[in-house]
């Protein structure tokens, strides 16, 4: 398969929405102080828009919506906006891996050589579980966070394999998103079926989640929400907040000076 479809665990990422749970919330009530508290970190870290749903020994106790899920059209967030989840992906993928290993498939202890060929030789010993504890010591295909396009994925993947191991496996935790690329390589040879589709058969699906699906940045979704980035000046260049970044990629910046600050719309990421 191509690396577009390994670079789904990563970038590809999951869509979700309350609308499936809006029948089994209570009735609408007045603002309460969980409503104040939202609205005010909202506020703090300039969230345009949110869904909340606090369950409660197995049951919904509340289910709300909060802000705009398109800010320059004024579009607000409805128990049918869907939202992306991005690298929460992750855990699907996690559960994926399980699966496998309930069917008797893999084994967490085994080096991830046994099941993908082709690796770097410093990479063929580290378990799956390394893999999915992020302490496998393999160099980061997406470093500092930097965004990969389409066209970046070929020569990503193929200078990734050429850069040394970070640490020895086992020694630390490091987050990295090639860890989950080869996680989903190895969900797509041992689930004979594409890494999305053996999720949303195994996962989705199997628990009543329709609303729920993959999708990037070339998806059409209805009900979507519109990504933004907070922005900041530093030194006179517009930069992404840490505190309140999306998965997104930088702007091209003006030769006009930037404000202190500003919100930017954005696209989610490709992989």
């Amino acid at each position: 398969m191509k690396i577009t479809t390994y670079l789904a665990a990563l970038g590809m990422a999951l869509t979700l929405t309350t609308s499936a749970w809006a029948q089994a919330a209570p009735a609408a009530t007045a603002a309460d102080s969980v409503d104040a508290l939202i609205k005010n970190r909202m506020q703090q870290q300039r969230i345009p828009g949110l869904q909340l749903a606090v369950v409660h020994h197995g049951k919904i106790v509340k289910l709300s919506n909060y802000g705009l899920a398109n800010v320059q059209d004024s579009v607000p967030v409805t128990s049918r906006t869907v939202f992306p989840i991005n690298s929460i992906t992750k855990a699907f993928t996690g559960v994926a891996v399980m699966q496998l290993v309930e069917a008797g498939k893999l084994d967490l202890a085994a080096p991830i050589g046994q099941y993908v060929k082709g690796l770097p030789a410093a990479w063929q010993p580290v378990t799956i579980g390394q893999l999915l504890a992020h302490s496998s010591g393999i160099p980061n295909i997406m470093p500092d966070d930097e965004q990969i396009s389409e066209n970046e994925q070929q020569a990503a993947w193929a200078k990734v394999q050429t850069q040394p191991m970070d640490f020895k496996p086992g020694e630390k935790f490091s987050y990295n998103q090639t860890n989950y690329l080869l996680l989903g390589k190895l969900i797509d040879q041992l689930s004979g079926q594409p890494f999305a589709q053996f999720i949303e058969q195994k996962q989705l699906w199997a628990v009543g989640m329709p609303h729920s699906k993959f999708g990037d940045a070339h998806t059409v979704t209805p009900h979507a929400v519109r990504g933004y980035s907070f922005l900041h000046a530093v030194d006179g260049e517009l930069r992404r907040a840490r505190s309140c970044a999306t998965s997104s990629r930088y702007l091209p910046l003006s030769s006009t000076p930037p404000p202190a600050s500003t919100l930017r719309p954005t696209t989610w990421p490709t992989g």
